[in-house]
């Protein structure tokens, strides 16, 4: 089984000084350059959750293989690295110069041709969105680039015999549903579940291994088009 978990190193917001909100209008011109980078807080939920499934798929004696891709800058490698440690098998940065961040259809037609050229992936997580603009469009627009279903605000997953448990929540309560796949998960806030913390063991292992770059152009994109 291939999976996927689109992720999105942002800055950690509650790190800034309460008077320097006072000062702007919006986060654009909010200086947060001392502030460290962290991992978008829904997209740590859709990891844990893949790790999660990968647990129980390794106990049941299914191949799974696990990758992580990015969208940015030299800045989110040390966070990207520090992922290693949790046992995912492959980190793919996109490097991107042009500033994107509030632009949902460039993104997800970013993601989506890395996904075309580097898939495929049975199960693509994301976040339902990021800390910065909370847009929450990316996941279900990559969907609709991929032409591949999408389940929203999923809380659990779990592995059929030939096909996916997924657990979402809905406007009347939580379903349960049996799905085939390929298919794009969006991941909300859910109450139990924090991304694990990696071992000083898995931490020693994972040391040396380097992300995989990409450029625009290698995945048939054109920055001035975005």
């Amino acid at each position: 089984m291939e999976v996927l978990v689109c992720i999105k190193i942002v800055p950690d917001i509650e790190m800034v000084i309460p008077t320097d909100w006072i000062k702007v209008k919006d986060l654009k011109s909010l200086d947060i350059g001392y502030v460290n980078n962290i991992i978008n807080t829904f997209d740590q939920c859709a990891l844990e959750l893949a790790l999660r499934l990968g647990d129980k798929a390794k106990k049941n004696g299914i191949d799974y293989k696990l990758s992580i891709i990015s969208i940015g800058g030299e800045e989110c490698e040390p966070v990207l690295k520090n992922i290693f440690p949790l046992k995912v098998d492959r980190i793919i940065r996109i490097e991107n110069e042009k500033e994107i961040n509030n632009n949902p259809l460039a993104i997800a037609t970013i993601i989506g041709n890395a996904i075309n050229k580097l898939g495929p992936f049975d199960l693509i997580f994301f976040g339902i969105q990021a800390s910065e603009y909370d847009n929450g469009q990316v996941g279900l627009v990559v969907a609709e680039i991929l032409e591949l279903p999408c389940v929203t605000n999923v809380t659990e997953i779990d592995l059929g015999e030939s096909y996916t448990i997924i657990t979402h929540q809905t406007d009347i309560g939580l379903e349960t549903i049996h799905i085939d796949t390929p298919v794009v998960l969006t991941v909300g806030n859910t109450s139990d579940i924090y991304l694990r913390l990696a071992t000083l063991k898995d931490k020693i292992k994972a040391r040396g291994r380097n992300i995989e770059l990409f450029s625009l152009e290698q995945l048939g994109l054109c920055s001035q088009k975005l």
